[in-house]
């Protein structure tokens, strides 16, 4: 089998694991939060969303040496080079162990704060131990899991990663689940998934220390990580993207409307999943061809992924602005404490989305390559307009404020990260990213105003009728993308049509 096959291969079943992994973690996480509303409340919900995204900023300290660890990786496994592979772990080793009391001091800091600053209307102790409970599991991550995942991402082999994640995701949903039937308090309930979720990073690394021979005598190489502090800016305003609203969100809204917010994040999150089943494997692939000089051949799959990219985004945003609110009613019926009928969230969230995702594949080439410090300032930027406007305008327009702001921040650095791939990595013009643009915001038009004139005669009351819905609403769709798709990208239709059949017949 060549290289190229190779590739394909390992990003293939990648891509398979995460779909599988992805469709249980959006079934369980709807059976879940729905649960979690249900017996406890939606200022629960918005305490544990909010606690969640403040834990995930620690991120900060860690993803500029976790991106600076998996491009030198991708170098070493090309080489085949198993020395400079343990010396790159060990020197990831002895940094986290470093930053593990940090981390520490971090979550505590969290207990304190956060029941502070929510409004809520729960008691302070019982906010602080929910965050303690909560942060054992990101702890244990920082400990044993880490490198585990970069290595198996760096080497192609997330597979074994999602098939490990979905067992502990069913598992966690279940227990959940009986706790909840059991008639067991909240912190029962978060403490169970605490300690199914320090499972995963031990059997990860379990895992990846028999696949990999990582020798512990051999001296760390610390000049792998010497690009942390670039891919850090690079990070930066993903990082930014996904927390400041929560934020803000904390500080001047209360704990129902984060629930709302987190409610309608569940929908878009669940369809930025399936981008990841696409996304799983293939910067690895990227990194690879990059390390190999195999300009032509990286230029021909990223133009391939790169339609891919924008024909789902028209495809599945399309789709939840014309059915999020309606899937809400059904969802949401019975919950009465806060207002989970929110039309302009709903699109406003979409769009945000779809910005989002069309950068992906320059992502992508720009992690894959190593190109953090070319891109940097476009990330300081980005995280500077974000977090303005967004408390500008969570003030006078509540989260629907906060939104806005993500999607200003989301277009600057969408058109960045593109002008920058075409003239400096693929020596293309930008105007073909525009053109792309122009094709789906044509199609998204389209099949909006079309699924909605049709709509107009269904009532949707119940999941049955929702269904009938949402499968009307995809058929057009997916039929004004394929009919574009033909007038405008048939080759890349045509291209991309082979590729999943070659996969497909492996």
């Amino acid at each position: 089998m060549s290289t190229n096959e190779n590739r394909l291969k390992k990003a293939f079943y990648s891509s398979i694991t995460s779909a599988v992994y992805q469709i249980v973690v959006i079934v369980c996480g709807f059976i879940t939060s729905r649960l979690l509303v249900e017996t406890y409340g939606s200022a629960w919900n918005g305490v544990i969303a909010s606690i969640t995204k403040f834990l995930s900023l620690f991120v900060i300290v860690e993803v500029g040496v976790n991106g600076a660890t998996r491009v030198a990786l991708y170098k070493s496994f090309a080489d085949n080079d198993e020395r400079q592979t343990s010396a790159i772990i060990n020197a990831n080793d002895r940094y986290y162990q470093k930053i593990s009391l940090f981390l520490i001091i971090y979550v505590l800091i969290l207990a304190c704060s956060i029941p502070l600053i929510i409004n809520a209307n729960i008691s302070y102790w019982s906010v602080f131990f929910m965050v303690l409970i909560i942060g054992t599991s990101k702890f244990a991550e920082n400990c044993w899991g880490i490198n585990s995942r970069i290595l198996l991402a760096a080497s192609q082999s997330n597979y074994l990663t999602n098939i490990i994640q979905t067992i502990a995701t069913i598992a966690n949903a279940t227990l959940l689940f009986v706790i909840i039937k059991m008639g067991g308090n909240i912190f029962v309930a978060k403490f169970g998934s605490s300690a199914i979720l320090i499972i995963i990073p031990i059997v990860l690394f379990i895992l990846s220390h028999r696949i990999f021979r990582i020798n512990k005598r051999v001296a760390p190489d610390n000049t792998a990580l010497k690009d942390r502090w670039n891919v850090l800016a690079n990070s930066l305003s993903n990082i930014v993207h996904e927390n400041v609203d929560v934020f803000f969100i904390t500080v001047f809204c209360n704990a129902k409307e984060l629930s709302v917010y987190s409610m309608y994040y569940i929908v878009a999150d669940g369809l930025t999943k399936v981008f990841q089943v696409i996304t799983n494997g293939l910067e690895a692939g990227f990194g690879n061809m990059w390390a190999r000089k195999q300009y032509d051949t990286l230029n021909k799959n990223l133009r391939q992924y790169e339609y891919i990219i924008y024909a789902l985004s028209a495809l599945l945003f399309g789709c939840m602005i014309v059915l999020v609110v309606p899937f809400m009613s059904v969802y949401m019926r019975g919950v009465t404490d806060v207002n989970y009928i929110r039309t302009s969230l709903g699109v406003c969230i979409a769009i945000a989305q779809i910005l989002m995702s069309l950068r992906t594949p320059y992502v992508l080439l720009v992690q894959a390559a190593g190109h953090y410090k070319q891109v940097k300032a476009a990330g300081y930027v980005e995280a500077g307009i974000n977090v303005v406007l967004t408390a500008i305008l969570v003030i006078k327009l509540g989260i629907i404020g906060a939104i806005i702001g993500t999607i200003v921040a989301n277009a600057f650095r969408t058109i960045m990260y593109g002008r920058y791939v075409s003239k400096y990595m693929l020596g293309r013009k930008f105007s073909e990213i525009v053109k792309r643009f122009v094709w789906l915001v044509a199609a998204v038009s389209v099949s909006v105003g079309v699924s909605y004139g049709v709509l107009n005669c269904i009532t949707v009351t119940n999941w049955a009728s929702w269904i009938l819905a949402a499968v009307i609403t995809f058929a057009i769709h997916a039929t004004v993308v394929l009919l574009l798709s033909v007038i405008f990208y048939r080759n890349d239709l045509k291209n991309c049509t082979m590729l999943f059949q070659r996969l497909l017949k492996g």
